[in-house]
C-alpha cells in the first residue's frame, strides 16, 4: 500500500493497494477533466498492460 499528496490541494492524499488501483484512476481522471474520451482510454489501457507484460517477461533481467 502507498500514498500520493497533491501538489495543489494541500491535505489531500490518496491512497492505493496496488499500481492497476493508481493507473485506474489515472485513466478515469483524465476522462472527467475532458482530456481524453473513454474510447481512447480504455483501448490504451489493455495495450498499455499488454506492453507491460511483454517488457517484464522479455526484458527484465535478475539482478546479480
Amino acid at each position: 500500500e502507498f500514498a500520493i499528496r497533491s501538489n495543489y490541494l494541500p491535505g489531500v492524499e490518496r491512497n492505493y493497494s496496488s499500481f492497476s488501483q493508481l493507473s485506474d484512476d489515472i485513466a478515469i481522471s483524465r476522462i472527467f477533466a475532458g482530456f481524453q474520451f473513454r474510447n481512447d482510454v480504455e483501448p490504451a489501457e489493455v495495450k498499455g498492460r499488454e506492453l507491460a507484460q511483454y517488457v517484464f517477461a522479455n526484458n527484465l533481467k535478475r539482478l546479480k
